[in-house]
């Protein structure tokens, strides 16, 4: 693999979203297809990317963004474009929208990530002088943008609008090779000034992952 940079990086994020889509079924196979009813948006079409939401049984998908491939309106099914639901609980009911990506960040000058680590239970018994754990969940992804204080940048507006109205927004970072990150978030931003003598004004933005983040390798 070539190694990639944090340079030339897009960092997007949802200014609207589709009518709902009821999704009826999600495969427990890699790739998971999706399955629906009723009449679909135009905007669902190969590449787009959406949210699923409100979803029970296969709460692994929740909350979370994909980009779709292979779209069949006369079946009326989708694939969920890498993922796979081999080991996810079975699907009952969701919806899913699709998402317009229409502002981008112009003024990110750092990125840092936090959480993702397991949350373990202790399962170690009396019978043995060894301590066992084993894991159970894990802990929300924050991101943690270092902007500069730009307070007309697009992207800094809509989390801005988003964190007021404490409103989940899908954010997508596209690397310079075409690989992507999705994910749902409920952006925090108070639009404070920040910095120190004679260094940029800088401003911060915090963005809580309500479901695990979506690592997606370049359109083919």
């Amino acid at each position: 693999m070539e190694p990639i940079f944090w340079t030339d990086v897009g960092v997007a994020v949802q200014t609207a979203v589709s009518d709902a889509i009821v999704i009826t079924e999600i495969t427990q196979t890699s790739p998971a297809v999706a399955e629906y009813s009723g009449t679909a948006p135009v905007s669902l079409v190969d590449g787009a990317v959406i949210m699923l939401r409100n979803v029970s049984g296969m709460s692994q998908v929740n909350d979370r963004a994909f980009r779709v491939a292979n779209v069949d309106t006369t079946a009326k099914t989708f694939e969920l474009e890498g993922e796979d639901a081999t080991a996810y609980r079975a699907f009952k009911a969701g919806e899913a929208v699709v998402v317009t990506l229409g502002a981008e960040f112009r003024s990110v000058q750092e990125v840092g990530a936090s959480g993702g680590d397991a949350v373990t239970a202790d399962t170690s018994t009396i019978h043995s002088s060894q301590l066992k754990s084993a894991p159970v969940a894990q802990n929300p992804v924050n991101f943690a943008f270092t902007n500069l204080f730009d307070p007309e940048d697009p992207g800094f507006v809509e989390c801005r609008k988003a964190s007021r109205a404490k409103a989940k927004r899908v954010v997508a970072l596209t690397f310079s090779n075409g690989s992507q990150v999705l994910a749902v978030v409920i952006p925090s931003v108070s639009g404070a000034p920040t910095g120190q003598a004679r260094g940029a004004v800088q401003t911060p933005v915090t963005l809580a992952c309500q479901g695990e983040t979506t690592a997606l390798a370049p359109i083919a």
